[in-house]
């Protein structure tokens, strides 16, 4: 995976870790040195683009089956990030140093899609068994789930306004006002 700078068109840093295609990646909002990345190698990945190292492994029960991260999220904090390999959702503690302290099953089939409103106390998750799941971020408890007529592959929340939009096969699948904040 490669950071670069846009308007000279030149890689900045370069991470090999990975042994697989990387699916994912975020820069953390509380500090732009920091990448996330989640790979089709089972594996997250924390990076500083200060050392070009990477800093932290996050990876499930390497004995067990292995399932390719699909999705990743970071808090705007830095402190958490939230993983999804197939149908499970990891939370993972990063100052802890990685650990995975929750894996949550909800879904039937494949998460693809994460999103986090604008308070930090909501999180929608999106998945190929057509639908979207709301939890509290406090409990990880889910408090409302909606069906949608086709797999859920992106979901994104409103900043400024109570709503949220989900991409599903071939276009925009909803933009409902249900009070979930």
């Amino acid at each position: 995976m490669k950071i670069w700078d846009v308007p000279s068109q030149t890689a900045v840093v370069t991470f090999t870790d990975h042994t697989d295609y990387v699916r994912c990646g975020q820069i953390s909002s509380a500090n732009p040195n920091i990448v996330l990345t989640g790979s089709y190698d089972s594996t997250l990945r924390l990076f500083d683009t200060r050392s070009g190292q990477c800093e932290m492994l996050m990876a499930g029960n390497m004995n067990s089956h292995r399932t390719p991260l699909e999705q990743i999220l970071m808090f705007p904090s830095g402190t958490v990030a939230l993983s999804a390999a197939g149908p499970i959702l990891r939370i993972w503690d990063i100052v802890a140093g990685g650990k995975c302290t929750r894996a949550l099953s909800n879904h039937q089939k494949t998460i693809t899609a994460l999103a986090l409103n604008a308070k930090g106390d909501r999180l929608l998750t999106g998945s190929l068994d057509h639908m979207v799941k709301v939890y509290d971020i406090s409990t990880y408890q889910v408090v409302h789930t909606m069906r949608y007529q086709a797999p859920v592959f992106s979901l994104a929340f409103s900043v400024s306004i109570p709503t949220y939009g989900i991409y599903g096969r071939s276009s925009l699948v909803s933009s409902p006002t249900i009070p979930i904040f």
